[in-house]
């Protein structure tokens, strides 16, 4: 039998716990794969098999396994007899196809029942292989490696293998609502989120027809790129141009990016309490621009009822950028547009805002219905991830080379 062995490092954490998160990861699994071919998907010794007996769709399976969170590692893997002879035999089949001049081979034994060591497991094998093709073992930096994962009542021999991102499975959190403005740090935010187990909504802010372009292809592209990660997603759209414009026209001129950044917050909490987010995402961090100092990050929350959530706060951003270039998203953030916080922007916006003053002028307008009035023109669509044409698609490779693991402080 041959499978894309699935193995997790989170999830094996939760003791207890595990099999539902095990449950969460295949339900998150399973739709995904529909569009790649007809699989079965099961756990079995704290790894999730993904079997299929068509090997174009079992490529492809392979290819999409780093996009599923919980996944620290994916394996395409030969299940056989848990003998020596049986390992040895899936190895040389693998090892015939492909070319290298230096080897080694793993093995790790979850099971001890069995009557040899990993040891006599990685001689066996590494003889029969260097007898069929020559090549020399090479411990540190071989050309290729040959895994061999010891079960309970099977053996499963690998010669690839690909990193996820590990995390927990989308959906096993909960459920957020970002903020979501089509830079580079908001998708990074939303990604970051996703690999801690939460399913995300998104809402874009539009400042139309007030700005001169809005880029609503370079919207559905980050969509469908952050799509990859989590299945279906849902994008809010929300017009707050005249809003702005009102509060440009009623509030100090160093204090309206505060204005409008609790604006967005009190809508989004109010889409979240209407479709079941238990909190909000935003891809602030802390210091980076004038609206994201401490004290104004404090008088903006204030505005929502809703959890706010700051995925990138402690972040640099080199870090965030090399996020962005890892799962795809850099490219298209910095395509050309103009979203809402640039309307009306200060030339000396407020970095100390105090809580008193923002609520005295507050209290003198009708935000509330101006924000009612903006929710009522809400729309709303559904992205989904966007195989064709990505490199995931026509033996393209896959999204998340090995030799380029996830890097929080420098650019990759």
């Amino acid at each position: 039998m041959k499978a894309i062995v699935l193995h997790v490092e989170d999830i094996a954490l939760k003791k207890g716990n595990r099999p539902y998160f095990f449950r969460q990861l295949i339900a998150s699994i399973r739709p995904r794969l529909s569009d790649v071919g007809d699989f079965r998907v099961f756990a079995k010794d704290n790894r999730v098999f993904v079997v299929t007996d068509d090997e174009r769709s079992l490529e492809r399976a392979f290819r999409l396994a780093p996009c599923f969170m919980g996944v620290a590692l994916a394996r395409k893997s030969t299940s056989v007899q848990p003998d020596i002879g049986a390992i040895a035999g899936a190895a040389l089949a693998l090892a015939e196809q492909s070319a290298f001049t230096s080897f080694k081979v793993e093995t790790r034994r979850s099971s001890k029942k069995h009557p040899f060591t990993s040891p006599e497991v990685n001689q066996a094998v590494g003889a029969a292989i260097q007898a069929k093709t020559s090549a020399r073992v090479d411990l540190t930096k071989p050309e290729q490696t040959f895994w061999v994962d010891v079960l309970q009542d099977e053996a499963l021999v690998a010669s690839e293998q690909v990193k996820g991102f590990g995390g927990l499975p989308v959906g096993s959190s909960g459920r957020a609502l970002c903020l979501f403005s089509g830079g580079i740090d908001s998708p990074v935010a939303a990604f970051l989120a996703m690999q801690r187990g939460l399913k995300v909504d998104l809402v874009h802010f539009s400042a139309f027809p007030y700005v001169r372009f809005v880029n609503e292809e370079k919207q559905r592209l980050l969509a469908e790129r952050l799509a990859l990660f989590q299945g279906a997603t849902r994008i809010y759209r929300v017009g707050i141009g005249e809003v702005q414009q009102r509060l440009a026209a009623h509030v100090p001129k160093r204090l309206l990016v505060v204005f409008t950044r609790r604006t967005m917050l009190r809508i989004a909490a109010t889409l979240a309490q209407r479709f079941g987010c238990g909190a909000l995402l935003t891809g602030e961090s802390l210091g980076q621009v004038a609206s994201q100092t401490l004290e104004n990050l404090k008088v903006i929350d204030q505005a929502s009822p809703v959890l706010t959530l700051r995925p990138l706060i402690g972040l640099g951003k080199q870090a965030i950028v090399g996020i962005a270039r890892q799962i795809g998203t850099f490219s298209i953030s910095i395509q050309q547009d103009e979203d809402c916080c640039q309307l009306f922007l200060p030339r000396h916006p407020e970095t100390r805002a105090g809580l008193e003053e923002v609520l005295a002028v507050e209290s003198g307008l009708p935000v509330h219905a101006w924000e009612e009035e903006a929710l009522e023109a809400l729309e709303s669509y559904d992205v989904f991830p966007a195989l064709q044409g990505s490199p995931l698609e026509n033996g393209g490779g896959t999204l998340i080379r090995e030799d380029r693991p996830l890097v929080y402080g420098s650019v990759s």
